[in-house]
């Protein structure tokens, strides 16, 4: 967990648009995964040896006037040690202007738990942020996460506001792609031949959270009670491979060798076809590609 060439864009979109950045809390104590050159390529000089954790570059470079850390563990010297599968058992970790999560909540068993504990330590109108892993890095940590988590996580009846979602290839972290909240009763895909991290920035507001947290498009189903139910696709039907589609639909009618192969083949040829539309990210046509720098330029 640190920061790396993503997060430090990150924190150069936040700087843009709230100034400095105050009160600042890492969730984990964050180290600097970067070289010389990598922060030379952004306008950013630090002496040699580098710091092995990151709290003077957010002092220096991003106007943090504090910069503290919560762990499970002292063994990397956080400033408290919290478990964060467990409730903050008391009122000491809060009050931050920036919450900064760059790769330690998928390592965290209690999903549900560690990410309350992050919005409870954002003051009223702070933000937070994360960069964790979206595809392509199964067994890194516990999880993976897709963009519907964090808009259904920070949506506006939850008490949270100016939820933004980006995709970003981990070998390309100066491309972003913004991903748009899900229209009623759809999802958004995305897919990818390499490693990506989904990136997520939301602003703590004056509402308090209610607990319900439900998938955007199921709960659009359920509260559409004037839905005619034979109109509806089985949502989990058409995002499924070629082959598990024919199995789901064939049920558990045996099959001959020849179908089986024959089955295979298609999913085979619709994978390789799919994947020649876009190597690194795809989905249905809805994320928008920009240049981190441009995303700077207009914040």
């Amino acid at each position: 967990m640190g920061l790396d060439r993503t997060a430090i864009h990150l924190c150069r979109l936040l700087q843009a648009r709230n100034g400095d950045f105050g009160k600042v809390l890492t969730v984990g104590r964050q180290g600097l995964h970067l070289t010389p050159r990598e922060l030379e390529s952004v306008g950013v000089t630090m002496p040699e040896p580098l710091p092995a954790h990151c709290e003077s570059l957010l002092t220096s470079e991003f106007g943090a006037s504090e910069c503290h850390s919560v762990d499970a563990s002292g063994y990397e010297g956080a400033t408290f040690i919290r478990d964060l599968n467990s409730p903050f058992p008391d009122d000491s970790v809060n009050g931050y202007d920036v919450v900064l999560d760059f790769g330690t909540l998928e390592h965290v068993f209690d999903v549900r738990t560690a990410f309350d504990n992050v919005a409870s330590a954002a003051r009223l109108g702070g933000t937070i942020a994360h960069v964790l892993p979206a595809n392509q890095q199964c067994g890194h940590g516990f999880y993976q996460f897709s963009p519907e988590f964090f808009f259904t996580l920070y949506a506006d009846d939850r008490g949270f506001n100016k939820t933004e979602v980006y995709i970003v290839r981990q070998a390309a972290p100066t491309t972003w792609y913004r991903v748009p909240r899900p229209a009623a009763g759809e999802r958004v895909l995305v897919e990818s031949s390499d490693s990506l991290y989904v990136v997520s920035i939301a602003v703590k507001g004056l509402v308090s959270q209610p607990a319900d947290v439900q998938q955007s498009d199921y709960r659009w189903l359920w509260d559409s009670s004037d839905m005619d139910p034979s109109s509806v696709t089985n949502p989990e039907l058409h995002d499924i491979s070629p082959w598990r589609q024919a199995r789901r639909t064939i049920g558990s009618v045996p099959l001959t060798r020849s179908a089986r192969d024959a089955i295979r083949a298609a999913s085979r040829t619709a994978t390789a076809v799919a994947a020649s539309v876009s190597q690194q990210v795809r989905s249905n046509a809805q994320l928008e590609k920009s240049d981190i720098d441009d995303l700077i330029a207009r914040a």
